[in-house]
């Protein structure tokens, strides 16, 4: 009976409205679990470049360990895992969107620890025995030389990464999370129209995969001409 249906266009419109319910947290999920990301990505990245002895080994096992396994198993590990550490310590349970968080923030600082690294690692030497000429600190070098070129190298990737965190955000739906393609599945059901539902929630999700792609490209080419194409200027008088 299902196959004798014909395809409604209507349902597509209704079920976009739907899926939009669930865009805050969806964009939620993303921007904490990116930032986080970052911060995660960052201490990561100076552990490998610093080659801190015992920090060092239990970074390389995270990573291997996230990269190697599937993001929906980890997401399941997290949400069906903290919770007995946390009633062990007898602390109550947290809500499913906060385990989404958790869970994405560990997957994506570990894709965004080679971003910071290989973007940091991209600097000229050159430009960091110039910071160090002129008596500038290793903290300075860091902050003036190293990570505002770092910043302008990473942008592109940042932006790959944000948008595969943003898509992967969908798999929240398996553990009861109200995003939008949890609302797609659910409003699909009322009316058993699942392709028009999923056609709906597929184009809010390319339509923001886009906005994303154009935002980070537009920042990257304002970096690049903000700092003369790409080149850092040059050090007078102790400072860039």
């Amino acid at each position: 009976m299902l196959q004798n249906r014909q395809f409604d266009v209507s349902f597509v419109v209704r079920a976009a409205g739907e899926v939009l319910k669930g865009l805050p947290v969806t964009l939620l999920i993303t921007a904490v679990a990116f930032l986080a990301g970052l911060v995660i990505g960052f201490f990561c990245a100076q552990a490998r470049r610093r080659r801190i002895p015992v920090l060092r080994q239990l970074v390389a096992v995270y990573l291997s360990f996230v990269r190697g396994t599937p993001l929906l198993v980890q997401l399941y590990l997290v949400y069906f895992g903290l919770p007995l550490l946390l009633r062990r310590t007898g602390q109550p349970d947290l809500p499913g969107v906060l385990y989404a968080c958790i869970a994405f923030s560990l997957y994506s600082g570990a894709y965004l620890t080679s971003v910071v690294q290989s973007s940091m690692d991209a600097v000229g030497i050159d430009q960091i025995e110039a910071g160090v000429s002129v008596g500038l600190s290793r903290m300075q070098v860091l902050r003036r030389v190293v990570w505002p070129q770092a910043f302008c190298t990473a942008v592109p990737l940042l932006g790959n990464n944000l948008t595969s965190l943003l898509k992967g955000t969908s798999l929240a739906f398996a553990i009861s999370v109200m995003e939008m393609t949890s609302r797609a599945t659910v409003y699909g059901a009322s009316g058993l129209r699942f392709a028009e539902s999923y056609l709906a929630v597929s184009l809010v999700y390319l339509l923001l995969c886009v906005l994303v792609e154009k935002g980070c490209a537009a920042a990257g080419n304002r970096l690049r001409f903000g700092r003369g194409g790409g080149s850092p200027h040059g050090i007078q008088g102790g400072k860039m």
